[in-house]
C-alpha cells in the first residue's frame, strides 16, 4: 500500500507549509441577492492584472497572497449583473458577494462580457456548464423540458435515439458515464424507457458535463462526468412554482426555515393512469397502471461563516403493470418498475482562508423488477437486480500561494449488488455480491509562467473482488496565446469497476449491473485531447464563445453478451459474457452564445468508433449501435419582445447501425432468425426541426408561462426505430420502421 503512505506524507506537507506560513488571501462566498443562493462558478477577476478565479461547487473563492490596499475585484456570472467591488483593506475574513439577477426583459437584458472567458483561461478541457435559463425555453415532446436531451444537443454526445434520453460520450456506452445528482451517483437517471428523465428543471440549479480531461477528483467511468446540482432553497422568502404538461404535473416550494436555513421541496407526478382507471373500470377483466413519480427535497443550515450542514434527498419510481383475469384465476400478470433513493449528508468547513473542506455520508439504491406469470401453465419469469452504495467521502481543497493549489480526498464505499438471473418454475437463484472500494486522490494546479498552466493529479482506486488496486494518471496543459486564444492537451487514464450487461440501447428493468471480478475485469481507457479555446473578440463578438476539440479514446476489457438475449446468473455469467475491445476518435466543435436577447448554442461531432471481440462477428470489429459518425445540433433561443419567448431546435445527424437478418427459416411453427454481420446495415440520415412558442403574462401576483411545442415541425419521416417484424414471410424479409411525425403540445407555468 505505498500509494497509501504517499497521500500521507502529501498531507502532512500541507498543514506544515500552512502551520509555517502566514498569508492574507482574499476569499468569500458568492450569492443570489434575491434568494442568497450559493453560485457555481461565478468568475472573480483582479481588475488590472491577471489574477483571477471562479467558485467551487459550494460558491467558495480564494485568491491568495494579496498584500495590497485598494484593489478593485470585478465579479460576473451568467445571467447576473456584473458588480465591481473596490476593497480598501483586505482583512483575512470571508467577505459575502452577493450578485443581482438580469431582468428577463429585452431592454434590461445589457451584459458586458468579460474579456477573461474563464473556457479560455482554465486549464479544462471538454467542459459544458450549461445555463438552465437557456434549457427552460427549449422546445420538447410532450411540454416537459428534460435535462439529459439538452445534454444530447452537445458536441461529442450522441443518443440512442431521438425519444430516449441516453447519452453517449465519444464512443463509450451509456453506462460508462458518471451521473450525479448532488453529489450522489445515479445508475439508471430514466423515466419511462428513457422517454424522460428524472431531473426536474425547477430543482436544478448547475449542469456541468466533462467529457475530456476529466479531474482526478471523478473515477469509476471511462467516459464522462455529469454532474447536476440541487438548488439550495430560498433564503429570503417561501416561494412556489410548478407547471402543467401533457404528460406529467410538478409543483415546488422553496423558503427559509430560519434565519440561517431554507429547504426546497419539488414532486412531480405523470397520469397515464387516469385513461387507465377508466379503461379497468369499463373492462373489468383487465387491472393495468402505468405512472411515475419522483420527490426531491434540500435543507441547508449556516452554523458560522466557516460551517454549513446541507441534506439532500431523492425518491423516484416507475411502474407498469398489466393483469388479465379469467374465471376468478389471475392468468397473465405482467409488470416492470424501477426506481431510485439518493441521499447526501454534507459537511462544509471553512479552516482558513486557504483551506476549504467538504465531508459527505451518501447513501444510493437502485432497484429494479420485470416479472411475469402465467398461473394456467405455471411459468414465472423474475428479474429483479439492484445496487445499494453506501459512502464515506472527504475532500479538501488547499490555495498554497498565487501559483499553487491542491485538491484531495478520500472515500470508502460499500456496493451491493443483486444480480438476479431469469426465474422459472419458482426457482430462486440470486447473486448477493457484497463489495468494498477505496477510492484517494490528489491534484496539483501549478500556474508555471503567466502563459502557461498545468494541472497534474493522480487517482487511486482499490476493489475488494478483485483484491489490487489501480492508479490513475491525470493531466492537463493549458498555454495561454492572449486573454481570446489557449491551446490545451490533456491525457486521461480511466478504470470502471461496474459493469452494466444489457441487450438494449436504452437502459430496461432487469438489465444487470454486475462488479468486477477475476473474470470481468475493471474496464479501463486512455484518452488524449487537444484544443483551441477562443471567443471571437476580433470579430467584436467577445460574448461569443467557440472551442474546436480533437480526441483519441482506446477502451479494454468490455463486456457484451455472447447472445442477444440473456439472463446470466452468477453461475453461468461466465459463458454468456464475452470479453472486447474498443477505440473512438472525433472532432468536437461548439460554439456558445449565453448573453444578449439572442442566446443558443452550435454544435457539430464526427465520431469514429468501434468494438471487437474475438467471439462476435466473426472476430471482426463493427460499429455499436449509437454511433452516429456526423452529428449537427443548432439551438436558438430569443425574446420576440417583453412577453414573447421562442425557442428552436434542429437536429441533422447521420443514421444509426442496424443488424439485418441473413436468413428467416422455420422449424415447426418457431420461426429461427440467422442474423449478419453486427450493424452492419445503416438508417437513414436523420433530421428534424423542433419550435417552442412561449408567452409570458402575470395576474393576481402570479407569474404564468403559457407554452406552444411543435416537435418535428414539417413532418419529416425519417425512422427513429427499425426492425424485423412479425410480417416475414418464408420467402423474405421485410424492415419494419417507426418514425414520429408532427406532434404539438401545450402546457403552463407558474411561480409565486
Amino acid at each position: 500500500m505505498k500509494i497509501v503512505k504517499i497521500f500521507k506524507i502529501l498531507i502532512g506537507i500541507i498543514f506544515l507549509h500552512y502551520s509555517l506560513i502566514a498569508q492574507i488571501n482574499l476569499h468569500g462566498f458568492v450569492s443570489d441577492a434575491l434568494t442568497k443562493e450559493r453560485l457555481i462558478g461565478a468568475n472573480i477577476r483582479i481588475e488590472g492584472t491577471s489574477r483571477g478565479t471562479i467558485t467551487n461547487n459550494y460558491g467558495f473563492f480564494s485568491l491568495p497572497d494579496i498584500n495590497s490596499s485598494g484593489i478593485k475585484i470585478k465579479i460576473s456570472y451568467l445571467g447576473y449583473v456584473t458588480k465591481i467591488i473596490e476593497l480598501k483593506e483586505i482583512e483575512n475574513k470571508p467577505i459575502n458577494i452577493f450578485l443581482k439577477p438580469t431582468d428577463i426583459k429585452v431592454e434590461e437584458i445589457v451584459v458586458e462580457a468579460d474579456r477573461h472567458h474563464d473556457h479560455i483561461s482554465s486549464t479544462s478541457i471538454g467542459n459544458i456548464s450549461i445555463p438552465i435559463m437557456q434549457i427552460q425555453t427549449l422546445p420538447s415532446v410532450g411540454g416537459e423540458v428534460d435535462l439529459l436531451k439538452a445534454v444530447q444537443l452537445q458536441s461529442g454526445v450522441s443518443s440512442g435515439n431521438e425519444l430516449s434520453n441516453g447519452i453517449y460520450v465519444r464512443g463509450g456506452s451509456f453506462d460508462q458515464n458518471l451521473i450525479l445528482l448532488d453529489g450522489v451517483t445515479i445508475y439508471n437517471p430514466n423515466h419511462l424507457w428513457g422517454f424522460l428523465s428524472i431531473f426536474n428543471t425547477d430543482a436544478v440549479k448547475n449542469v456541468e458535463l466533462i467529457k475530456g480531461g476529466i479531474p482526478a477528483e471523478y473515477g469509476g467511468r471511462l467516459s464522462s462526468v455529469l454532474s447536476f446540482t440541487l438548488k439550495d432553497g430560498n433564503l429570503e422568502k417561501t416561494t412556489w412554482q410548478g407547471g402543467v404538461s401533457t404528460i406529467s404535473s410538478r409543483l415546488s416550494v422553496e423558503g427559509p426555515f430560519s434565519k440561517n436555513g431554507s429547504y426546497l421541496i419539488s414532486l412531480r407526478r405523470s397520469y397515464f393512469d387516469l385513461p387507465l382507471f377508466f379503461l379497468n373500470s369499463e373492462y373489468k377483466e383487465y387491472e393495468n397502471k402505468a405512472y411515475f413519480y419522483d420527490f426531491i427535497a434540500k435543507a441547508n443550515y449556516t452554523i458560522s461563516n466557516s460551517d454549513r450542514f446541507y441534506l439532500s434527498g431523492y425518491f423516484g419510481k416507475d411502474a407498469f403493470t398489466s393483469k388479465y383475469t379469467y374465471s376468478d384465476l389471475s392468468d397473465i400478470d405482467i409488470g416492470f418498475s424501477w426506481g431510485n433513493q439518493a441521499y447526501n449528508l454534507r459537511w462544509n468547513h471553512l479552516w482558513s482562508s486557504d483551506f476549504f473542506s467538504n465531508v459527505a455520508l451518501v447513501y444510493s439504491d437502485y432497484y429494479s423488477l420485470q416479472k411475469e406469470f402465467n398461473y394456467r401453465s405455471s411459468m414465472i419469469f423474475i428479474k429483479e437486480p439492484s445496487v445499494k452504495d453506501f459512502s464515506l467521502k472527504a475532500d479538501g481543497e488547499y490555495f498554497i500561494n498565487e501559483n499553487h493549489s491542491l485538491k484531495f480526498g478520500t472515500a470508502f464505499i460499500n456496493h451491493r449488488f443483486r444480480a438476479t438471473a431469469g426465474l422459472f418454475e419458482n426457482s430462486n437463484e440470486i447473486a448477493l455480491i457484497n463489495v468494498n472500494e477505496i477510492q484517494n486522490y490528489i491534484s496539483h494546479d501549478w500556474k508555471i509562467t503567466e502563459r502557461l498552466q498545468i494541472t497534474e493529479g493522480i487517482r487511486y482506486d482499490y476493489f475488494s473482488t478483485i483484491k489490487k488496486g489501480e492508479i490513475d494518471p491525470r493531466i492537463n496543459l493549458r498555454y495561454l496565446i492572449n486573454d481570446d486564444l489557449s491551446l490545451k492537451v490533456s491525457y486521461t487514464k480511466m478504470y470502471q469497476f461496474t459493469h452494466l450487461l444489457s441487450t438494449s440501447i436504452i437502459m430496461l428493468p432487469g438489465d444487470i449491473y454486475y462488479p468486477s471480478t477475476q473474470f470481468l475485469m475493471p474496464e479501463n481507457s486512455q484518452q488524449i485531447s487537444a484544443g483551441i479555446f477562443s471567443s471571437l473578440s476580433f470579430l467584436k463578438l467577445p460574448e461569443i464563445e467557440t472551442s474546436l476539440e480533437i480526441f483519441y479514446k482506446d477502451m479494454k476489457n468490455l463486456p457484451m453478451f455472447r447472445h442477444r438475449f440473456s439472463s446470466p446468473s452468477d453461475e453461468n455469467i461466465k459463458q454468456d459474457v464475452v470479453i472486447g475491445k474498443g477505440w473512438a476518435y472525433g472532432i468536437d466543435l461548439q460554439l456558445n452564445k449565453n448573453y444578449g436577447a439572442f442566446t443558443g448554442w452550435l454544435s457539430y461531432s464526427y465520431l469514429f468508433t468501434r468494438r471487437q471481440y474475438e467471439e462476435k462477428n466473426g472476430g471482426r470489429a463493427f460499429s455499436p449501435k449509437f454511433e452516429r459518425p456526423h452529428q449537427l445540433n443548432i439551438v436558438i433561443n430569443s425574446s420576440l419582445s417583453d412577453d414573447w419567448l421562442i425557442g428552436a431546435t434542429f437536429i441533422l445527424a447521420s443514421g444509426q447501425p442496424f443488424t439485418i437478418p441473413r436468413q428467416v427459416y422455420y422449424v415447426e411453427d418457431f420461426r429461427i432468425i440467422n442474423y449478419g454481420d453486427i450493424y452492419s446495415f445503416r438508417l437513414p440520415t436523420y433530421n428534424r426541426m423542433d419550435l417552442s412558442f412561449t408567452r409570458r403574462w402575470e395576474s393576481w401576483g402570479v407569474k404564468f408561462e403559457t407554452f406552444l411545442n411543435l416537435y418535428n415541425v414539417y413532418n419529416y419521416p425519417a425512422p427513429l426505430l427499425a426492425w424485423y417484424g412479425s410480417s416475414f414471410s418464408r420467402t423474405g424479409n421485410h424492415l419494419v420502421t417507426f418514425s414520429v411525425g408532427f406532434f404539438p403540445t401545450i402546457g403552463v407555468n407558474f411561480k409565486f
